[in-house]
């Protein structure tokens, strides 16, 4: 895997998503996946975006360091949500409580899962963290006009 093309995809997807161009970021994710040359590599990537998305949780919610209590999900709050969606807020929520074990075995399990709904666990993934980050980039807009 050429990490510096990877990085570059990433920037451009975060880019595409901030701009609520949504074709773009999932032709990006699409060029992402395919860069990927084995399973590790395509966690690396998984992980990478739980980490940010945790790192922007913490933000989000004034919680800056991991030690800090730790992150739940109401069930009220995956009522209804696709099984990619429910597999973004758990990986998220993992790697925001530094829970590396238990964000392998979502991953494990979104990629043993039918084609379809892998696809549909790493897409939500890369939505979710987006829309973190973009929150936390309009929180910090907010407070510095203040």
């Amino acid at each position: 895997m050429d990490r510096n093309a990877q990085f570059e995809r990433v920037q451009r997807m975060f880019h595409y998503g901030a701009s609520k161009d949504a074709d773009g970021m999932e032709r990006t994710l699409k060029e992402i996946i395919e860069g990927c040359e084995d399973l590790a590599d395509l966690y690396g990537i998984c992980y990478f975006f739980g980490v940010y998305g945790g790192k922007a949780l913490r933000e989000l919610h004034g919680k800056e360091n991991e030690t800090e209590g730790f992150f739940t999900i109401r069930p009220e709050e995956l009522a209804g949500k696709d099984v990619g969606v429910v597999f973004a807020y758990r990986f998220v929520t993992a790697c925001a409580n530094d829970d590396p074990e238990t964000a392998l075995a979502l991953f494990n399990a979104a990629y043993e899962a039918p084609e379809e709904e892998t696809g549909m666990s790493i897409s939500a993934l890369s939505a979710y963290v987006t829309n973190l980050a973009t929150q936390v980039s309009d929180k910090k807009k907010a407070e510095a006009e203040r």
